[in-house]
């Protein structure tokens, strides 16, 4: 069943589970983008920010694919889909 509720872009700066770097999801809820980035409530409540410039390139390219997760290696590398 498809979620009712908008979606929401996050960004987390870190995760533990994966290299460290930025990464870049718009899904549904917070629980919904800990579980697509593969990381804990924590991280995302202390490392990450929602986007809501809905003129940044970061949301746009988030929205543009919802659910899929995209990650930044370098501050000056663009955003890559992240293989799962």
């Amino acid at each position: 069943m498809a979620s009712t509720k908008p979606l929401k872009v996050f960004n987390l700066y870190r995760c533990w589970m994966h290299n460290r770097g930025r990464y870049l999801v718009a899904a549904h809820s917070k629980s919904e983008a800990a579980k697509l980035i593969g990381c804990s409530i924590y991280f995302l409540n202390n490392y990450s920010y929602e986007l809501t410039t809905e003129d940044r390139e970061e949301y746009k390219l988030a929205m543009s694919a919802p659910k899929q997760v995209f990650k930044q290696e370098l501050h000056n590398n663009p955003y890559l889909p992240l293989s799962k």
